[in-house]
């Protein structure tokens, strides 16, 4: 969402982040915007660049339902499902570099962000295209597909 920069509430986020010695990046102060928008490809190069590192610098966070994360998600991926963000949300480390938030297509995450920020968070980037435009490594449960399998009937000669 764009700011208002006269109002309180994205300023002073913003200000206080980075009087508290945090950064804040340059694109989002030029945009005017609490969170940043990333495409799914610049998403999976962050996570190949943290592959093999045990660190909460980078939190992917999922936003779906249990059962959509169950199926297939980002390896790693934090799960706090949209509607339980309100009660939930102290999860979402707010020392992290990065708060990758995503979702099936990027509604319900965008909202994510919307919210998250409004409760002080200056880390957030959002999957444009959520996990439609992912090409990334996946983890869960994939829908299996049957083949059918003709059955050959033997002819005699």
């Amino acid at each position: 969402r764009n700011c208002d920069w006269s109002s309180d509430v994205c300023s002073s986020d913003l200000l206080a982040k980075v009087a508290e010695g945090g950064a804040v990046p340059r694109e989002m102060i030029l945009d005017g915007r609490l969170y940043q928008d990333l495409a799914a490809s610049d998403a999976q190069r962050v996570l190949e660049q943290q592959s093999g590192r045990e660190s909460d610098r980078i939190v992917f966070l999922d936003v779906r339902s249990p059962k959509e994360y169950a199926t297939r998600r980002v390896p790693g991926a934090k799960l706090v499902p949209l509607d339980e963000l309100d009660t939930r949300y102290a999860e979402v480390p707010q020392t992290a570099e990065k708060v990758i938030v995503y979702c099936s297509a990027g509604e319900r995450s965008r909202f994510a962000c919307d919210f998250l920020s409004q409760r002080g968070y200056t880390n957030l980037y959002h999957i444009r295209e959520g996990l439609q435009g992912w090409q990334g490594p996946i983890e869960g449960e994939a829908p299996v597909s049957l083949v059918q399998i003709d059955r050959k009937v033997a002819t005699s000669p």
